[in-house]
């Protein structure tokens, strides 16, 4: 992913930028670095609500097609591509392990006006009637 993100669920973590900037971070604060501006910013998070992947449920919110794309290829091994998708998305939706790839790629597919196909390793998202 083009960021890397901390999360603090309980007590308290030092972070520091390449530059020597230093931040504390407490329980729901979210430090994210953005590799292309160089830049670390800070928030307010639900800390219990985005540790949730440690008990296998991922709930994006606003989340970017970068990070679909990477929580598809970890929890499924299937890659994500978008042929022809309609531009910038941002995806909202909750699965856990006994999701199937199938019912994830359904409501992606209805939220958004798309079709698919699934191969053995790639979910093929794609404008309906092209």
């Amino acid at each position: 992913l083009p960021f890397q993100e901390i999360n603090v669920l309980s007590g308290k973590v030092k972070v520091e930028t390449s530059k020597g900037e230093e931040w504390e971070l407490s329980s729901d604060q979210k430090a994210t670095y953005h590799a292309s501006e160089k830049m670390l910013t800070l928030e307010q998070v639900d800390s219990a609500q985005k540790a949730s992947w440690r008990n296998g449920i991922v709930i994006l919110e606003n989340a970017s097609l970068d990070e679909f794309c990477f929580r598809m290829k970890q929890f499924y091994g299937k890659e994500i591509v978008f042929e022809n998708h309609p531009g910038i998305m941002s995806v909202n939706i909750t699965f856990d392990r006994e999701t199937s790839p199938e019912e994830i790629a359904t409501e992606v597919a209805a939220l958004y006006h798309l079709s698919y196909r699934i191969t053995a390793d790639q979910i093929i998202f794609f404008l309906q009637g092209t």
